[in-house]
């Protein structure tokens, strides 16, 4: 659980007094311009804030923490298999829930969207096929290097992720080591694109 009051010292050390932030219990997005909450609600798996760049871009920014994985071993009980489709399908619900809080119409008079964070779900998980065509997983496009985030001394699953809508080319995805954390800092370079 993050605290508040650690968050926005965090944004302010990396981005200065002109800092902002969007918080919940579960997840949150800072940022060096300007935002606008958009969905902060106490159950949601997600946050939403609209951002203003300095060229006057309105971005749609969305940060998530999906439900923990299962873990069993009993693969031999069916019990472990319901569990397992149990939770795929809370997943399932948990990122139509993200796409019913915002963009529900489609891309059409959207601003560009970053829709990132702790999917806690591998990469390519059936679960993810509920997120709409026009979001791309930015690591699948140009990622570069061993892109695993889970756990952080030895990753095995890349479960951190960064999709974008087509409105932003993603031209650099890598991550990077933390002490801070036993997840690996998913980091991308975004442009704009004509769309």
């Amino acid at each position: 659980m993050e605290d508040q009051f650690s968050v926005v010292v965090l944004a302010k050390q990396a981005f200065g007094v002109e800092a902002s932030v969007v918080w919940s219990s579960d997840s949150s997005i800072m940022c060096r311009f300007p935002m606008t909450e958009e969905s902060v609600e106490a159950g949601l798996c997600f946050v939403r804030a609209r951002v203003l760049t300095p060229n006057g871009q309105n971005l749609s920014v969305t940060s998530l923490r999906l439900e923990p994985p299962l873990i069993r071993l009993d693969f031999w009980q069916s019990a472990c298999w319901q569990s397992y489709s149990a939770t795929r399908e809370k997943h399932r619900q948990q990122l139509r829930d993200v796409i019913a809080g915002g963009f529900p119409g489609g891309l059409d008079d959207l601003s560009p969207i970053i829709l990132g964070g702790d999917f806690n779900l591998v990469a390519r998980d059936p679960a993810l096929d509920v997120l709409p065509d026009w979001l791309s997983d930015s690591f699948r496009t140009v990622g570069r290097g061993w892109g695993n985030t889970i756990v952080s001394d030895l990753p095995i699953h890349r479960i951190d992720q960064a999709w974008t809508s087509s409105q932003l080319k993603p031209t650099n995805v890598w991550v990077v080591f933390t002490p801070n954390s036993d997840h690996r800092m998913v980091v991308t370079d975004l442009e704009f694109t004509d769309r």
